[in-house]
């Protein structure tokens, strides 16, 4: 708490002079009200201002001796009486809120009665100051999926609102399995917002933020939030194994929100000093037995020792060798360089391999690279489009259609054993790719064939809106027929399949926000 001085005045009837000095914090300077009205009665209003300030209590200081004043504060845009009646000389005298309010100004009149003196000189007027603070405890209970945010509201009046901000550096996760598509996917069903671009297909970068709300009416105090879903967290409120997080509380007083300082935890990991047992049966350790095995041998038996006999031997005398003839290599004519002409741009030229194995190297991580993401794609989608039916499947009496248990699977392209292990030529590569084609047009078929489906059974909830309308997944990709194909192209193309993966990642992103928009 802190007693502020207001910051300006307004004196609507002119009657005060030196209205300044009743917040200058002085109390030998006094503002002066000279030109009071007939005996008996009530003195000009002089109002005080400052911007708005969460106040409990005001408090001032008179040198006069009229003991009569009356005083209103101003709060949610109107006047409110917060005292009248007497007070002692020379003394600061404290009028206490009912509640804390956020005040913006102050006004206040005096009484005159018969035999007092003209001139009333008022010294002082200030508010005291709420300070509202919001502070952030380290997280407890930190499991691979779960913690426990914890935090301190200290105020004067109830929060509104409050909760938990969990933040995600997803650039700490580029070229890993975190900072991939498949990982971003996950990443947002489990609540966490943010964008997130790419320099390089494989190279992922943004800031992610979960937020835990809490409405209501709060008193100041300690509280606490459950950072993923308890008791038993979901996909779609969870945290991740082995990542690291920053996590700050906030709260909502009078419209205003406040925040704590970021506090850094990690989830366990699955191996290390971190290591979290997902195994409820065995701790995790496949070499501690559940049930201990007693092979009943006595506590008091002798130990066995092994003691190898000696063992001698005996080489034979082996017989003198005869020496070896001696050795004449034939005598060998000279070679000569032999006359090449002088290479020129027009006439002569010289064979080139078209490639390296540089160039069939980066071809290869290129291709590993998109069978994950293809593979992350699918198996993400399938497993969306899974729930998506279960959802319907129990809702099937709100819609037109019976059942959605005809929809397509997306079958991932399966050639990371052969790119990580085969010797791979241009040719091989080709029809790699080509089958990468294949199967981009067979799954877009599936999800464009699942997306229809969806669309016949929501037929009834047709919004105007031109956005609430489901996009098409295309594939524009052309299949290579060259019997010798050029590698440059090969790595151009699968950039281009790459681009193609996460731009139909973010319509079927959008396809599954029109589902939600039309079901709410």
């Amino acid at each position: 708490m802190a007693w502020i001085s207001p910051t300006g005045h307004y004196d609507d009837d002119n009657a005060w002079q030196y209205e300044w000095a009743a917040y200058d914090d002085n109390l030998f300077t006094s503002a002066a009200l000279t030109s009071y009205h007939n005996e008996e009665t009530w003195g000009s209003y002089i109002r005080f201002t400052h911007a708005g300030l969460l106040c409990d209590e005001v408090r001032f200081y008179i040198h006069s001796d009229i003991h009569i004043i009356d005083i209103d504060v101003y709060y949610n845009s109107a006047w409110h009486d917060l005292y009248e009646g007497s007070f002692v000389k020379d003394e600061w005298a404290e009028k206490t809120f009912d509640e804390s309010h956020y005040i913006t100004q102050i006004r206040l009149r005096f009484y005159r009665s018969t035999g007092e003196g003209p001139t009333l000189r008022f010294s002082e007027i200030q508010l005291n100051e709420l300070i509202v603070t919001v502070t952030t405890q380290a997280v407890t209970n930190i499991d691979y999926d779960y913690g426990k945010g914890n935090g301190t509201i200290t105020s004067g009046t109830n929060a509104t609102e409050r909760g938990f901000e969990v933040v995600l550096d997803y650039g700490d996760y580029k070229d890993s399995q975190d900072g991939s598509l498949g990982g971003y996917v996950f990443h947002s069903v489990a609540g966490f917002e943010g964008d997130v671009t790419y320099d390089l297909v494989y190279d992922w970068n943004g800031v992610l933020t979960k937020t835990i709300t809490e409405e209501g009416d709060f008193a100041e105090g300690a509280f606490t939030g459950d950072l993923a879903k308890q008791p038993y967290p979901m996909y779609n409120d969870t945290l991740f194994k082995c990542e690291t997080y920053t996590c700050r509380a906030y709260a909502i007083i009078d419209e205003v929100k406040y925040y704590g300082e970021y506090v850094e935890f990690s989830t366990t990991c699955d191996s290390g000093d971190d290591q979290q047992c997902e195994d409820d049966l065995s701790d995790g350790d496949p070499c501690v037995p559940i049930i201990p095995i007693d092979i009943g041998i006595p506590p008091d038996y002798p130990p066995w020792i092994f003691e190898p006999p000696e063992i001698e031997w005996e080489l034979p005398e082996l017989p003198e060798l005869p020496e070896l003839p001696p050795w004449y290599l034939p005598d060998l004519p000279e070679w000569e360089w032999p006359d090449y002409p002088v290479p020129s741009f027009v006439g002569d030229f010289y064979y080139r391999k078209p490639y390296t194995k540089k160039d069939l190297d980066e071809l290869r991580k290129k291709c590993i690279i998109y069978n994950k993401n293809s593979v992350e794609f699918a198996l993400v989608l399938r497993h969306n489009m899974n729930v998506l039916r279960e959802f319907f499947n129990m809702m099937t009496d709100y819609m037109s259609k019976d059942e959605f248990n005809d929809f397509t699977d997306l079958i991932p392209p399966q050639r990371l054993k052969e790119l990580s292990l085969d010797p791979l030529e241009p040719t091989d590569f080709r029809d790699m790719i080509n089958g990468f084609i294949r199967n981009t047009v067979d799954n877009n078929m599936a999800v464009n064939r699942n997306f229809n489906l969806i669309q016949d059974g929501l037929s009834d909830y047709e919004t105007g809106s031109d956005d609430a309308h489901f996009r098409n997944i295309v594939s524009n990709m052309k299949q290579l027929e060259q019997d010798n194909p050029d590698v440059e192209r090969m790595k151009r193309l699968i950039d281009n399949l790459n681009y193609e993966v996460a731009t139909n990642f973010n319509n079927i992103m959008h396809n599954l926000s029109v589902v939600r928009a039309r079901l709410l």
